[in-house]
């Protein structure tokens, strides 16, 4: 029950969240028009700009809360546990696939410390899609990369700064495509 209620609450807040976020896109397309003819009043214009932080502030702490209350009551989808994973491997493979399966690169890579997965990513950037939730670290260590377009579609949950990384280094306007699996659809 309690879960329920807290399901509801996240969906509420949730809905807020795209609510705002609708606000304030129409706020800032509105100054965005009136910034472009000669602003009268710089204090006005500053206050505005200052108003629009707030709010995308106010939205930012919203979507932390929500993402809070997720992971504390274990909120987030189903994940299938290791455990589970490997009785299904025994039971189709017997213990030669389990352990041939546990020596394989993305085993080993996935099962490691978080220092050595680093070192394996510095080696070789393709080992980020074998982490499930790579740190902000590991994410920012493969987008040092050349192709960094290609990397941010390896990336189990970027961060922010890291997606922010990935639009920055952005030349052509095809390189947002590699971006948008990872962005919310609010329109």
């Amino acid at each position: 029950m309690k879960n329920e209620i807290l399901k509801n609450k996240i969906c509420s807040k949730e809905e807020e969240i795209r609510e705002k976020e609708k606000t304030l896109k129409n706020l800032k397309d509105n100054f965005e028009h009136v910034k472009s003819e000669d602003f009268p009043n710089k204090w006005i214009k500053d206050f505005i700009e200052a108003y629009i932080n707030y709010k995308q502030f106010e939205i930012d702490t919203l979507k932390e809360e929500c993402d809070r209350y997720k992971k504390e009551y274990n909120l987030e989808e189903y994940k299938m546990k290791l455990s589970e994973f490997k009785e299904i491997i025994l039971r189709k493979f017997g213990e030669k696939g389990w352990e041939e399966f546990k020596n394989s690169t993305e085993y080993l890579t996935y099962n490691a410390t978080e220092k050595k997965v680093l070192e394996k990513i510095k080696n070789n950037n393709e080992n980020i899609r074998y982490i499930n939730n790579p740190t902000e670290e590991m994410q920012l260590e493969v987008m040092k990369r050349s192709n960094p377009f290609y990397y941010i579609q390896l990336i189990n949950k970027p961060t922010k700064k890291v997606l922010q990384e990935a639009i920055n280094r952005a030349d052509t306007i095809h390189d947002y495509k590699y971006v948008l699996k990872h962005i919310e659809n609010d329109l």
